[in-house]
């Protein structure tokens, strides 16, 4: 056992047969704990069902503990930050309209989930919250899942046994919970096969990062989805009332929007703001333009702070999840200034425990809108941003549960290295993560799927090739598999017609394979019916594509995502397109 981190002297042991890892205490004792039988208690006067899953305790928030140790704040909560469970008890929070409609869906007999989707800055978390407290008052155990630690879908499974066991009923509030979709489902399928419905799971998601993701079909079955959009007129007159009867909030109000009488707010509101809820509340509490506030609170800071600020924005801008160390490894600051440069940046960066004995604190902004409108302005060029996601991947020590996370998330759909337009320099990226990460499946998927885009066939198959002798082929890459076929008997230069048709006819062999091994990926199946489309479109045959709609209806009922629908609906056109285009010549 070493007390530092030293590549050197594990390069040493290694050469001697000796496995080296790095990690930090927490992360060997709950390694540990996950392989070794619990303690068993033999009596609890707290009455908490986590008493019998101690583990769960340190990554997990106790919604009636935070109720009586936490003091309200009302000036971080209406500068961006979510509000508290304090703030809400203490009622200087506005009541959404869905509350009623999800706090129903969530002690629905049977029912195991309910999912709240929206926009960044509609106000989620705090809606989650505000649900999570009224479960709370009607004597449910609740919880809120800390969001910079792996998900623990089996000890959640054991908590919900032993609620079951004893009568109890309680909650569990994932925010992001994309980040955490493969333990969510597990959980949520554990959870249905058990028939236990005594732990009610609620999470939220924005929806460009949830819609295209593969859930388990026990979600929609088990649970219930509502979509959080711009404060409507009834939310609009509860948010101008709690400005009129709170003296905290009243205090805070721009002097300039309070001279305006009741009806002219609600107007402004609603037709200048666009009932946004995050644009609103900066509405009511400064006059300016809101790129500007932000602007000008970043030019009032010192040279170095702004460094700091403007990094911090980018790296979360990005995905990636900041925390003091990275921040250190980066930046070359020296550890007694840490503390300056946070008293410098109060409620501009917020620090938070994510691991107390390893000495990990995350750093946040106030909100991702504003981080974004620094990113936007401070951090325009290209060259610059590629340089600074380069020098974190650089930096990333993949021992970390936190650094993890930003492994995967540097690979989103449309944040981290997906800002970068040239596919080139995404995949030196994505080389980079899976050098430093050989064990991570993301990097190497989108890398597989930029190859192919960029018809870089032969490369693109090493890729799947690699891929399958280090993981065996998992859904994502044997739809890759399916993508690369048909991109080749698209574009392939120099091969006949009746080649491009036989790589189609096994690119539905392989597609009927994929479906068999994996029924509930929808974009599987949509990868079928675009080798139908093609298949039809070379030989105008319909039976590939007839087949695979057949496949997607079936789906639909089978699994009730809503996407699917859509994606039904898409084909039916595009092929009714085409029959048009030829009846039309």
């Amino acid at each position: 056992m070493l007390y530092a981190e030293d590549e050197g002297r594990a390069s040493l042991f290694e050469k001697r047969g000796i496995k080296v890892s790095f990690g930090g205490l927490d992360d060997f004792f709950l390694e540990l704990g996950k392989r070794c039988d619990p303690i068993e208690t033999s009596y609890s006067f707290t009455e908490n069902p986590l008493d019998f899953i101690p583990t769960l305790n340190s990554i997990t928030t106790d919604v009636s503990h935070e109720i009586k140790s936490c003091e309200k704040n009302v000036s971080a909560m209406y500068q961006g930050w979510p509000a508290s469970y304090a703030d809400i008890d203490a009622q200087i929070t506005f009541e959404r309209t869905l509350l009623n409609k999800v706090e129903a869906a969530a002690v629905e007999k049977g029912k195991v989930c309910t999912a709240i989707l929206g926009a960044s800055g509609i106000g989620k978390t705090t809606f989650a919250r505000q649900v999570l407290l009224g479960l709370h008052k009607k004597n449910f155990h609740c919880w809120e899942h800390k969001n910079d630690h792996p998900l623990q879908f089996k000890m959640w499974r054991d908590v919900a046994r032993e609620m079951h066991s004893k009568g109890k009923i309680g909650a569990l509030l994932i925010d992001d919970a994309h980040t955490h979709l493969r333990e969510l489902n597990n959980l949520i399928d554990l959870l249905v096969s058990d028939e236990n419905s005594n732990l009610k799971l609620l999470f939220t998601s924005a929806r460009n990062q949830w819609y295209p993701r593969i859930k388990t079909p026990n979600i929609f079955k088990n649970g219930q989805e509502f979509v959080l959009k711009k404060l409507d007129e009834s939310e609009v007159e509860n948010l101008l009332t709690l400005v009129d009867i709170s003296p905290d909030i009243r205090a805070l109000v721009e002097n300039s929007f309070i001279g305006f009488s009741r009806i002219e707010r609600k107007r402004r509101l609603t037709t200048k703001c666009e009932s946004d809820t995050f644009v609103c509340l900066k509405n009511i509490f400064a006059s300016e333009k809101f790129d500007d506030i932000v602007l000008r609170e970043y030019a009032e800071l010192e040279s170095k702070y702004r460094d700091i600020y403007r990094l911090v924005s980018a790296m979360e801008s990005a995905g990636i999840r900041v925390h003091r160390q990275l921040i250190i490894r980066l930046l070359g600051i020296p550890a007694p200034e840490v503390n300056a440069s946070l008293t410098n940046l109060v409620d501009i960066i917020h620090e938070y425990t994510v691991s107390q004995r390893e000495g990990i604190y995350g750093w946040k902004g106030r909100h991702p809108v504003i981080t974004d409108i620094i990113t936007k302005y401070k951090m325009s060029d290209e060259n610059e941003y590629f340089k600074l996601i380069e020098t974190v991947i650089d930096n990333i020590i993949p021992t970390y549960d936190i650094e993890i996370r930003t492994i995967r998330q540097l690979c989103g759909f449309n944040t981290g290295i997906a800002r970068f337009p040239d596919k080139q320099r995404r995949n030196k990226l994505f080389r980079k993560l899976i050098s430093k990460a050989p064990g991570e499946r993301i990097p190497r998927h989108r890398l597989i799927r930029n190859l192919i885009e960029l018809n870089e066939f032969d490369k693109a198959e090493t890729e799947i090739r690699l891929f399958e002798n280090d993981f065996k082929l998992d859904g994502p890459v044997r739809r890759y598999k399916i993508i690369l076929m048909l991109a080749r008997a698209q574009n392939a230069p120099g091969i006949l017609e009746e080649d491009r048709i036989a790589i189609l006819e096994k690119a539905r062999d392989q597609a009927l394979i994929a479906i068999d091994r994996h029924p509930e990926n929808k974009n599987i199946i949509r990868t079928y019916c675009d080798v139908g489309y093609e298949y039809y479109k070379m030989t105008g045959k319909l039976e590939y594509f007839d087949e695979a709609m057949k496949n997607m209806r079936e789906a639909e009922e089978r699994i009730g995502d809503p996407e699917i629908t859509s994606l039904l609906i898409m084909y039916e056109r595009k092929m009714a397109g085409i029959e048009f285009d030829e009846d039309s010549d």
